[in-house]
């Protein structure tokens, strides 16, 4: 009987419901109200009996403008969850990239291409998401299990990701990238549809405060991982850590809406009332979000590649732009969210189109907010920063710099997608389907753009020119977001006329300077080249002093002056006269070409390999001939661009000779170069007897860095020698073997006349075979047994844990700030090393020794001091 009445009130309240819709007109997109008034309103009888109203709820009969209680109070609790789900999402992200690095190397090219695979599983998600939430009695449960898939195949990645690199072919480790990364990139995709079906029913909002609240918590997972997390607890223990927050997010869905809260509400007809809003174009709402994804995430990449110069190039300051882009997003996704609930259809097209050409014409203003940034005072270069004191200055000044020029453009970014899915929703789409089908769409947008940014604009307009034509894309979305309007409303004729006008603000306020991205160390220089291409912003400038410099996104790369020159020559020469059979030789990271040239200037290499990442590099060059000798035109010179690890990978063993002159250690992606792994593939290249040389910079780092980069050199080669080429550069020379000082063999190369010009324009004397011969080796101040005691015992570099980038962990320790000094005095208090020499009188090394060591003792009264 109870089942039958209850039947009965179930169908009378349905009839009710359909009779009230025919005498309804909608109002505010989609919110039906009867001509008297509001479906219910204090003060006035309802249209519907108050005893159906109780009964509603409880029968799942939902009725117009209404949520079914079953999805309140708890569905508050998916925000929180949604936070943390964000701040897990990205802390992967950035341990991917990390990890992909070494995998797949560090060029641009491999980057984007796993990373927009990984978006591309992103956007996938969204899309099954899509389809499936709508579907799903309890969307918030099917959230929870899709954060402990999360969990559990990021972990597994996390695990695989560096046993690719065993893997023999480039193509092999891509692919099984992809497929890694495909399974916890869907699983991320699908969290926001379910989470929105479950919150949002109706997508009032536009998912404005979810949006912001991931957004928010992946501004977290940014600075957690990037500034802290990599370098306390390496890759693999943030990894650990974050998987962890990943299942407690999902045994927390499933443990709060396992009794039905967060269920979606049952299907209600379509509204067919005429007043609908049939001007609003699916199509035309996806083709805007996906023009203002690529539009974002193209300037995303053109604002980064832009800050760098005025910035730094270290891992901190990615972390800080990123991290700003990202709080820009909440923020507006936040601002955004009550307009949703608000304004009508049509308020909220001309919202988007409005604020997309705001957009326009902040991008194309970049440029000249980019040198007004220079006004916010403060250091920001990173070979000062001694303290803790210092480097929480020196980030305080890249957060202000990076928010100057990317706060306001972010802000109104974040506000578009929740725009756009409340409108696919005013369209008669299901909240989850809305909210999946927009992410997806605006996700393969960013893929694409850029893809585009980095492979096609950059290089072929540069950064100025780039940031108008993205300025279009903007306005493109404006235009496929009003269209419809225009169509109805005869908007057409101001519509063309506005977005007209807007793209002649774009070049207007384009600058006419178009290389403007040098940074700070080209002022006052004359600029002789400029390259922005796909890997970095090259730039070759003559210092006031007539020394030439190459910059690499506003980094000094490498240069001609002479201490440089000096460096760089006996970076060759060291280990071409030390090596039993230089016959074979690779040169990783080119620079000015001065190393190469001198390993060149012996006849006994029969094949050299110039390799280095950029492209742009090897056509700086012909600059420095005075110092190079043209020898990328000598035919056993061959040329690669090319990540140096993964070169070194596939060139296969047999080499004599390895140098290696990365970038400064404490620059991002650098560390993968100066890692204990590193240094066991570089053994493994080399052929009995072969030489690896390691530059080791003494400028611009703490006494416990420079120990920790010698040490992690050690731990591969353990009987190596460390040469004191100048007050501010070392080299660290090793072999498979114990290193072997032939004085026989190294006099007979040393008689080269070519390499003996060479060694006096960097201040040798060169008269006397034997005495040069004794100048070379004086430079060797520590040697085996009394080189691991000088570096001691503490922490290595490592792929998982690269602590040189993470130099903020290492400030704390003891130690002299000022490393090169605490090395000098180091070397003071050594004993003079006695090297197993053959075929070499000892009286003239000990006295070559001893005047080394009295030079060293005047470097360290006065560290300025050349030599």
């Amino acid at each position: 009987m109870t089942h039958l009445c209850t039947e009965t009130l179930r169908d009378n309240l349905r009839d009710r419901v359909r009779e009230e819709r025919h005498s309804c007109v909608l109002k505010d997109g989609g919110v039906p109200r009867s001509a008297a008034g509001s479906w219910i309103r204090r003060g006035t009888r309802p249209l519907i009996p108050a005893e159906i109203l109780e009964a509603a709820p409880r029968m799942r009969v939902p009725l117009p403008g209404m949520t079914p209680r079953s999805a309140s109070p708890r569905p508050a609790w998916l925000v929180p969850l949604f936070v943390l789900s964000g701040a897990n999402g990205l802390c992967f992200e950035i341990l991917w990239a990390r990890q992909l690095q070494v995998v797949v190397g560090a060029t641009s090219k491999a980057i984007t291409l796993v990373v927009g695979l990984f978006m591309v599983g992103l956007a996938l998600g969204g899309a099954l998401g899509a389809r499936w939430a709508p579907r799903l009695r309890r969307p918030a449960m099917g959230y929870g299990v899709a954060e402990l898939g999360i969990g559990l195949s990021a972990l597994a990645v996390t695990s695989l990701l560096p046993r690719l690199e065993l893997l023999p072919s480039l193509p092999s480790r891509y692919a099984f990238a992809a497929i890694l990364l495909l399974v916890p990139s869907m699983a991320m995709g699908l969290t926001f549809p379910f989470v929105m079906q479950a919150s949002d029913p109706e997508a009032r909002s536009g998912g404005g405060v979810l949006y912001a609240a991931n957004t928010a918590g992946a501004m977290l997972g940014c600075v957690l991982a990037g500034f802290v997390g990599i370098g306390v607890l390496g890759i693999s223990g943030t990894a650990m850590v974050a998987a962890g927050l990943n299942l407690a997010c999902g045994v927390a869905a499933l443990s709060l809406f396992r009794g039905g809260a967060g269920s979606s509400p049952a299907p209600v007809e379509a509204d067919r009332s005429p007043a609908a809003p049939a001007v609003i174009r699916p199509f035309s709402v996806l083709l805007a979000a996906g023009l203002c994804g690529a539009a974002a995430l193209a300037t995303e990449i053109l604002w980064t590649r832009a800050l760098l110069p005025h910035l730094n190039s270290s891992t901190y300051a990615f972390a800080a732009i990123l991290a700003t882009y990202l709080g820009g997003l909440a923020l507006g996704a936040a601002w955004v969210s009550r307009r949703c609930r608000v304004l009508r259809v049509e308020r909220l097209a001309l919202l988007f189109g409005g604020l997309q050409c705001a957009l326009a014409i902040l991008v194309a203003l970049s440029p000249r907010l980019l040198h007004a940034s220079e006004m916010i005072p403060g250091y920001v270069g990173i070979r000062q920063v001694h303290s803790l004191t210092g480097w929480f200055s020196m980030v305080a000044v890249v957060f202000a710099r990076a928010a100057w020029l990317v706060l306001l453009p972010t802000f109104l970014m974040g506000a578009c997608l929740p725009l756009c899915i409340a409108l696919l929703a005013r369209s008669g789409r299901k909240s989850g389907a809305a909210a999946g089908q927009v992410s997806a769409i605006n996700t393969l947008g960013g893929v694409a753009g850029s893809f585009c940014a980095g492979f096609v604009l950059l290089p072929r307009l540069g950064g100025v020119n780039s940031m108008a034509l993205v300025g279009l894309l903007n306005l493109a979305a404006a235009a496929a977001a009003l269209a419809p309007f225009a169509r109805v409303r005869g908007w057409i004729p101001r519509l063309a006329i506005a977005l007209a006008a807007v793209a002649a603000a774009l070049f207007v306020a384009r600058p006419s300077d178009t290389t403007p991205f040098l940074g700070r160390l080209a002022k006052g220089s004359r600029v002789i080249l400029v390259d922005e291409g796909h890997q970095d912003t090259t730039a070759v400038i003559e210092l006031p002093t007539r020394d030439l410099v190459i910059l690499s996104n506003g980094v000094s790369y490498a240069g001609d002056a002479p201490p440089a020159r000096r460096y760089m020559a006996l970076l060759g020469q060291l280990p071409a006269i030390l090596s039993e059979d230089p016959g074979k030789a690779m040169v990783i990271c080119v620079g000015t070409g001065t190393t190469a040239a001198n390993l060149a200037l012996y006849r006994e290499v029969r094949a050299l390999d110039l390799v280095d990442i950029s492209p742009a590099v090897h056509r700086t060059l012909p600059y420095f001939l005075r110092v190079n000798h043209g020898v990328w035109t000598d035919p056993r010179v061959s040329i690669h661009e090319a990540d140096g690890r993964q070169f070194m990978t596939r060139g296969g063993s047999g080499y004599g000779v390895i140098t290696l002159e990365p970038p400064p250690p404490r620059a991002a992606g650098a560390a993968s170069l100066y890692t204990v792994e590193l240094y066991r593939r570089a053994r493994a290249s080399l052929r009995p007897g072969g030489i690896v040389a390691q530059w080791l910079p003494l400028h611009g780092m703490t006494e416990t860095e420079i120990l920790m980069l010698a040490r992690s050199f050690l731990a591969v080669f353990p009987d190596s020698a460390l040469f004191l080429l100048n007050p501010d550069e070392a080299a660290l020379l090793g072999s498979p073997g114990p290193l072997a000082f032939n004085g026989a063999r190294m006099a007979r190369r040393l008689a080269e006349p070519a390499a003996r010009i060479e060694l006096a324009q960097v201040g040798f004397s060169v008269e006397d075979g034997d005495r040069l011969l004794s100048d070379v080796l004086a430079l060797a101040v520590a040697f085996g047994a009394d080189l691991r005691v000088l570096v001691g015992d503490g922490p290595l570099v490592t792929d998982d844990r690269p602590l040189i980038e993470q130099f903020a962990t290492l400030l704390r320790d003891t130690g002299d700030p000022d490393g090169r000094r605490g090395l000098l005095r180091r070397i003071a208090g050594l004993p003079i090393p006695a090297l197993p020499l053959e075929g070499l009188a000892p009286a003239a090394l000990a006295e070559a020794q001893q005047a080394m060591r009295a030079r060293v003792r005047s470097w360290l009264a006065d560290p300025r001091a050349g030599g």
